[in-house]
C-alpha cells in the first residue's frame, strides 16, 4: 500500500512538472505573440509647431502630411488637417520662413529606441521650442 501511495505521489509530480512547462511554454508563446501585435505610436508634428533649428533661431515648421483625424474631426466629419510632419519615415520634408524667406528642407529621422531626433542637412539637430 506504501508503495502504492509513493507512485501516486511521484506521478502527481511529474505530471505537474509537465503541465507547468506547458503552461509556461503556453504563457511565453502568447507575450510573444500579443507582444509583436503592439503597434508603437507614430509621432506627429503639429502644423506651425515652433522649433529650435540651430542657436536661437526658432521658425514656426509646417509639413506636407496630413494630420491624424481627431475626435473633433470624427464626430463633425471635417477633413483632416494638412501641415503635420509625420515621424513614419526616414525623411521628412518641412517648411518654414527665415529672415523673411521661404525654405524648404529634408530633414533625416533617426530613432534610437524610445528617442527620436531630427537632423537637419547640415546635421544640425532640430529641437521643439520651449
Amino acid at each position: 500500500m506504501k508503495s502504492l501511495l509513493s507512485i501516486f505521489i511521484l506521478l502527481l509530480l511529474v505530471v505537474g512538472q509537465v503541465h507547468a512547462g506547458v503552461l509556461s511554454s503556453i504563457g511565453e508563446s502568447a507575450l510573444k505573440a500579443s507582444s509583436a501585435d503592439i503597434k508603437q505610436p507614430t509621432l506627429v508634428l503639429a502644423p506651425n509647431i515652433r522649433m529650435n533649428i540651430g542657436g536661437n533661431q526658432v521658425v514656426n515648421v509646417v509639413g506636407e502630411d496630413l494630420c491624424p483625424k481627431d475626435l473633433y474631426d470624427h464626430l463633425t466629419g471635417l477633413p483632416a488637417q494638412s501641415g503635420c510632419v509625420v515621424l513614419n519615415k526616414q525623411k521628412v520634408t518641412v517648411h518654414y520662413m527665415l529672415s523673411g524667406k521661404p525654405v524648404v528642407e529634408r530633414w533625416e529621422i533617426k530613432q534610437d529606441g524610445v528617442k527620436t531626433s531630427l537632423i537637419r542637412p547640415d546635421n544640425s539637430f532640430v529641437y521643439q521650442d520651449k
